[in-house]
Parts: C-alpha cells; sequence; structure tokens
C-alpha cells in the first residue's frame, strides 16, 4: 500500500471501531470512556386505599340454647279403672278437652245411679217432684213442706179448742181440769210445728248433701276419659288397652308446640345487658334464615349452679316444622343503635395471630397493629390500632412498611 492510501484506511479503521463499540457500551452499562451508567430510579407502586369509617354496627349477645315446648303435661288418671281404649298414639294431635284414654266406667255408671236414687228419696222427703233436676226448684219457705202444714193445721186446731175452752169456762160451764188439757194440747202442737220445722232444715241439708253426691259421681264419670289439658301434640302414650290404673297414674305426655319457647343461658358477665323485649334472631340447623322474636321471659336470678341467666322467647310454629329439643343459636340485640370502627377485610394481613395493616401516610406505608373485634361479609371491627378516616391499604401483598407508594 502506498504512502498516499495509508490514512485514509487508518480513519475508516476508527469509524468501525467506534461503531462496534457504541453499542456493546449500551448493553454492558458502560460509556465509551469505560465507566458504569446510571441506573433510572424505578417510580414508587400505584396502589389501592379504603379510608377507615366508623359504621352503625348493633352489638348483640350470642348464645346457646335449645328449643323446648311451651306446656309440658304428664296426665294421669284421676279415678280408677281399667283401660277400656287408648285413643291416641304419639304423635296425634289434640285438641284442649280432647279424650286421650278411655277406663271402664262400669262401677263408675252404678255410682251416679245410686246418687240419683239418694236424691231423688231426699226430694220426696220434702215433697218435691222426684223426676227433677238436681238443681229443682225448692219450697219458697219451711211452712209450705207437708209435714210443716200439718203441724201448722194441728196447732190451729189446738188454739181454736183452747179458745173454746177459756170461753165456756168464762160461762162457768167447763172444768178447770177442760182449761189445763186445752192448754197444754196447745203447747204441744207449737213444740210439733217447731219439730216440724227443724225436720224440713234437716231434710233441706240432706237434699243438699244428695245434690253434691250426684255432682261428684257424675265428675268422677266424666274422669274416666282422661282428657288432653289443652291444645297440643302426644310425645308419649304410657298406657295400654287392658292395664288397671290407680288415680295418679300417667296415661300420657301432651306439649304444646304452638308457639315452642327459645330458651338460652346468658353467662354472668353479659347478664346485666339482657332484658325483657329485646329483639332476638335465632339460628337453627339448616336454615339460611333466622327466626326473629322478642324476649319473652327473663329469669331474676342466676342459675346457682352455672351462673347464668335464662331467658326464653317464643317463636310462632303454627306448621308444626319446628321441633322441641333442637340446638338453637340465639342473638339477644342489646345495642341496636351502636356503632362500630370497621375497615375492609382486604386491608388485614393477619401472621403468627397478629393482625396489621399499612396506613399511607405522606406517600409512605406505616405500619399498625390492629386489635379486631367483630366480622360481617366485607367488614371487619377494628377495636385498636386505626383512627376514623385514616386511609389503608387494600391487598398490600409484598409492600414494606416505610416504602413509597402513590395512593389511588
Amino acid at each position: 500500500m502506498s504512502r498516499a492510501h495509508r490514512p485514509r484506511v487508518r480513519g475508516a479503521l476508527a469509524l468501525l471501531v467506534a461503531s462496534l463499540v457504541a453499542p456493546v457500551a449500551a448493553l454492558t452499562g458502560c460509556d465509551a470512556g469505560g465507566g458504569p451508567a446510571p441506573a433510572a430510579p424505578a417510580p414508587p407502586p400505584r396502589v389501592r386505599t379504603a379510608a377507615v369509617a366508623a359504621e352503625g354496627w348493633e352489638e348483640i349477645v350470642e348464645v346457646t340454647g335449645s328449643l323446648l315446648p311451651r306446656e309440658r303435661a304428664t296426665v294421669a288418671a284421676e279415678v280408677p279403672g281399667r283401660v277400656r281404649a287408648a285413643l291416641v298414639d304419639v304423635g296425634s294431635v289434640v285438641a284442649a278437652g280432647a279424650p286421650l284414654v278411655a277406663l271402664d266406667d262400669t262401677d263408675l255408671a252404678v255410682e251416679v245411679e245410686r246418687a240419683e236414687a239418694a236424691l231423688a228419696e231426699a226430694r220426696a222427703r220434702l215433697g218435691l217432684a222426684t223426676d227433677a233436676p238436681a238443681s229443682g226448684d225448692e219450697p219458697g219457705g219451711p211452712d209450705e213442706v207437708p209435714v210443716v202444714a200439718v203441724a201448722r193445721a194441728l196447732l190451729e186446731q189446738a188454739e181454736a179448742e183452747h179458745g173454746r175452752v177459756v170461753a165456756l169456762r168464762a160461762q162457768g160451764i167447763s172444768s178447770p181440769a177442760d182449761l189445763d188439757a186445752a192448754a197444754a194440747a196447745l203447747r204441744a202442737a207449737r213444740s210439733r210445728l217447731d219439730d216440724a220445722r227443724d225436720e224440713v232444715r234437716t231434710r233441706r241439708a240432706v237434699l243438699a248433701q244428695r245434690q253434691a253426691q250426684l255432682r261428684a259421681a257424675r265428675e268422677r264419670l266424666a274422669r274416666a276419659q282422661v282428657a288432653a289439658p289443652f291444645a297440643g301434640a302426644v310425645l308419649e302414650r304410657l298406657v295400654a288397652p287392658g292395664d288397671y290404673v290407680q288415680p295418679g297414674a300417667p296415661v300420657a305426655t301432651v306439649v304444646s308446640v304452638d308457639p315452642l319457647r327459645a330458651r338460652a343461658e346468658v353467662p354472668e358477665r353479659q347478664a346485666g345487658r339482657v332484658r325483657a323485649g329485646q329483639a332476638v334472631r335465632v339460628w337453627l340447623e339448616g336454615r339460611a334464615e333466622p327466626l326473629r322474636g322478642a324476649l319473652a321471659r327473663v329469669s331474676p336470678a342466676l342459675n346457682d349452679a352455672g351462673r347464668v341467666l335464662v331467658v326464653e322467647a317464643d317463636l310462632p310454629n303454627p306448621d308444626g316444622a319446628l321441633r322441641p329439643g333442637a340446638f338453637v343459636r340465639v342473638e339477644v340485640v342489646v345495642g341496636p343503635d351502636a356503632a362500630a370502627l370497621v375497615v375492609a377485610p382486604a386491608a388485614v394481613r393477619t401472621f403468627a395471630g397478629l393482625h396489621k395493616a399499612l396506613v399511607v401516610e405522606g406517600g409512605a406505608t406505616v405500619e399498625r397493629r390492629l386489635t379486631l373485634g367483630r366480622r360481617a361479609p366485607g367488614r371487619v371491627e377494628v377495636l385498636q390500632g386505626l383512627a376514623a378516616g385514616e386511609r389503608v391499604v387494600l391487598e398490600p401483598g409484598a409492600l414494606r412498611a416505610g416504602q413509597p407508594v402513590v395512593a389511588d
């Protein structure tokens, strides 16, 4: 190569080397002089936030309990006898006064007939119609009874005889002995009238006794059919046809199932917040919606054994769908107008049993340790750690405390 061409070759080589070095420097972060290129700072991440707010959240006392029949009675026989027929069985629906068990009433019917005969006799002794009812009309006074009427007629006769003898004695016709005899007859007639009136009083007392005996006999006869004390259903039948029962022997158990009692026990620490009339929600297994009612009864004292307060609410059960004995969860609304500080569940991070949240302050995150209370769909109660109006990061993920962020 001639000397004239050498400078032009060296210039072309220099341009070629420069064109190769520039891309390599860009890829390796070095400038053309061999030093590192400065990195551009990453922008702060954008985060979604939500405000901490005070919202209405009723206060409740949550307890457990069970459903009980409103009334439960073990019905017993009131008269002795052999069971002639069992008219109901387990599950039978009965009305108030409906017969449950029929006893053999032969002997009781005989007692009624005997009492009716005794009453007829007592009425006859007073001159009343024997076929009148037990409470038939009685004479207006003792003097209308035949035995008294006879005694009064004899008295009137003695008085007339005495008057005649006195008149004859005044004329000197009758003797003193005749006058004494007439006076004695008059005293005897008056005594017979008094005795007749006493007899009528005695017979009236006997009549009243016979009437009471007949009513009692008829009542015993009616009780040969053991009746339901109230409307409900038969829980248990305790006798069978042919059994002989004595007075007081149980024959069936009847329960009233509409309404039912929801009975629960409130712990001592919360007993002071519960009172009659408060709204309740009763949750049963398998039901998506609670049954609503109010506290109908609150025990006046704590249970000595468990130191709990027994409360009851009435639940309508017209179709019999609710069953006594079922387990229930009862929510007693003790503060219907109460409020609570709430936060979205997505803002809470839980690790090792500790609850935390990130609050945005001055463009950076600040970690807060939380004490949580109740939970509900879409919100969590915050007892400590946050204040109303603060903004918390939703779904913080891997964000750290003190990290700059841009809040939406």
